[in-house]
């Protein structure tokens, strides 16, 4: 996850499905719903353009390279879920 060109966490997918009915009440125009079993919260956010991670909208995919190095600037405070999420995109 990313604000403002600072990475402030992650999520850890646990799949993905058709969106159902009532997802499709609040969120319309979704094609595909996400389920995640955990998010991670960075302890520090990480300039990505200090990485040379810019020109970026709607996602970018990171190298395994670039990740750990985040995630090693970053440190983390993991936050575990007890019940899957359900996200819409």
């Amino acid at each position: 996850m990313a604000r403002i060109g600072k990475a402030c966490g992650y999520f850890v997918g646990a799949g993905s499905e058709k969106p159902t009915k009532e997802d499709v009440e609040v969120a319309d125009k979704s094609k595909n719903v996400y389920l995640v079993k955990e998010s991670v919260l960075f302890e520090r956010h990480v300039s990505l353009k200090s990485l040379g991670i810019k020109n970026y909208q709607f996602g970018k995919p990171l190298t395994e390279q670039e990740f750990e190095q985040i995630r090693g600037l970053a440190g983390k405070k993991t936050l575990h879920t007890k019940n899957q999420y359900k996200f819409s995109a």
